[in-house]
């Protein structure tokens, strides 16, 4: 048996199938906030506290213990800023955020190669382009980073206290050399010309212990328990077309 994330906008969406078939789903929607125009957010306690609800609704028609691994797909170019604990440091600028138009001109401008590099030129809603905003802004947050998690990221984060991405999410960030398929110094330094620790790469991550990560306290699994790192929403729903 299998669970399926889908962490969308305005809600989380939560699946259990066995052999292709959906045997039990649930939802939980959470708001956006809107500090100033153009600025959109979310607080990531709504994201873990969405799957808390979710997977406690699927307790009362299903044995969760029964659950061998989990796929995630998720919202795309939000910036998750966490600590060397792994703390939040701030809500998560989501990918339809328009403060940082005039960093996206800055590094076009300063980088102007950035489109053959990364595949797309700088806009807005990159966390690249974000975290530019976040160092010339909120410098005291900045100094003080550690990772950067793209949502979806972040509750697999939360599953497995692994820091990880899929080539999607990453190819989705500016901050991924589509050529050379590389992440790390080569996407980080020579793109942004900011230097924070990025997530690695990975499909999946196969838990040695018998629970979860301490952040998650509704889901008990086997050793072995199975996390597939999925796929950026987008790119799932393109697959979905061609098929």
């Amino acid at each position: 048996m299998f669970l399926g994330l889908d962490l969308g906008t305005s809600a989380l969406k939560v699946i259990v199938y066995r052999d292709t078939q959906i045997i039990a789903q649930t939802s939980a929607a959470y708001p956006m906030s809107n500090p100033k125009a153009s600025w959109v957010e979310q607080d990531p306690a709504l994201w873990t506290s969405a799957l808390n609800t979710c997977l406690m609704a699927l307790r009362q028609t299903v044995n969760l213990r029964d659950v061998i691994g989990v796929g995630l797909t998720g919202q795309m170019h939000g910036l998750v800023t966490l600590d060397k604990h792994g703390k939040v440091l701030r809500p998560a600028i989501l990918w339809n955020d328009n403060r940082a138009v005039a960093q996206a001109v800055e590094l076009n401008n300063t980088v102007p190669n950035i489109g053959m590099i990364a595949g797309i030129p700088a806009l807005p809603s990159f966390p690249a382009v974000k975290m530019r905003w976040i160092k010339q802004h909120e410098p005291e947050i900045f100094t003080s980073i550690h990772k950067v998690l793209m949502p979806k990221d972040y509750i697999s984060f939360c599953l497995h206290g692994a820091y990880v991405t899929d080539h999607s999410d990453a190819a989705a960030s500016l901050w991924y050399d589509q050529t050379a398929q590389v992440g790390q110094k080569q996407y980080v330094q020579r793109q942004t010309r900011v230097w924070i620790n990025c997530p690695t790469f990975g499909l999946a991550i196969r838990l040695p212990a018998t629970s979860l990560h301490r952040r998650q306290r509704h889901l008990v699994c086997p050793k072995g328990f199975l996390c597939l790192q999925g796929r950026a929403i987008a790119s799932v729903a393109l697959l979905r077309w061609a098929l």
